[in-house]
């Protein structure tokens, strides 16, 4: 009999998708994808996620679902752009524009 998730991991997307890194950490590509598309399923459309992703389909050889979702992080990170007065996926304030020493400044620092 296949093991069944608990209600609460369905509800989690957000631990999905830090599964999924830690399997991409790992180098388990097929575990990492299962754990990044469920998180993509509940909703998650940050370019982070579309970046993984897109590491893990190419390292499992699947081309074209890699050029999908290398397609998905660009869109999402041009986007992201334009919403730097919102939180990211980590509910970190995104930076305005960078720091001429290279490092990112928040919203806080920009007067």
């Amino acid at each position: 009999m296949p093991k069944k998730r608990s209600s609460s991991s369905r509800s989690l997307p957000f631990a999905h998708y830090i599964l999924g890194l830690l399997y991409t950490d790992l180098g388990d590509y097929r575990k990492a994808i299962v754990e990044l598309e469920l998180a993509e399923k509940k909703q998650i459309h940050e370019a982070d996620l579309y970046y993984s992703l897109g590491q893990a389909y190419a390292r499992t050889g699947r081309k074209s679902d890699a050029e999908r979702a290398r397609t998905t992080f660009r869109r999402l990170s041009a986007e992201a752009s334009a919403h730097q007065d919102e939180p990211n996926i980590y509910g970190e304030q995104r930076p305005l524009r960078p720091d001429p020493s290279g490092q990112a400044r928040s919203r806080d620092e920009v007067k």
